[in-house]
């Protein structure tokens, strides 16, 4: 039986472990200011099981608006960011794709609330240009989600 090397990070799970949205300044780009369509039944049925037990509650309609005026106060800031950290990889796409919102307002959100699961911000920072992962974490991202670039 050979042996042979891995070329393994400290931790096999260095992929999981919780990491900062890059700056704001990085989702500045002419593309990232496209807002997208808005499906209030899809949006609602993603936050409204996350949040079932929250004595505050939030519409689709303030969700978007939220976002998009990007004044955020604590409750909303908490709520959202229980949201954004419940989010699979599938799921945060979904929510780009049907919230109404940009790109840019949607990073500007989720930086204001400080979202650091690793599948939301890995995705996040996927969406930025300026952004290159390393080969490794690259390659056990892609396995462990399915999202894609």
């Amino acid at each position: 039986m050979s042996k042979r090397e891995l070329d393994l990070p400290d931790s096999a799970f260095e992929w999981r472990r919780r990491r900062p949205i890059l700056p704001l300044e990085n989702f500045d780009f002419p593309r990232a200011h496209e807002r997208t369509d808005f499906d209030p039944n899809i949006i609602g049925g993603l936050t409204r099981p996350r949040m079932a037990g929250s004595s505050f509650q939030m519409t689709p309609e303030e969700i978007r608006e939220a976002i998009r005026e990007g004044d955020l106060d604590e409750q909303q800031k908490s709520y959202l960011a229980e949201v954004f950290e419940q989010c699979d990889g599938l799921d945060i796409r979904l929510f780009r794709h049907l919230c109404g919102v940009s790109l840019y307002e949607l990073a500007r959100a989720m930086i204001e609330c400080q979202v650091t699961h690793p599948f939301v911000a890995e995705w996040m920072n996927c969406r930025s240009p300026n952004y290159d992962p390393p080969d490794f974490e690259t390659r056990l991202y892609r396995l462990s989600s399915n999202l894609g670039r």
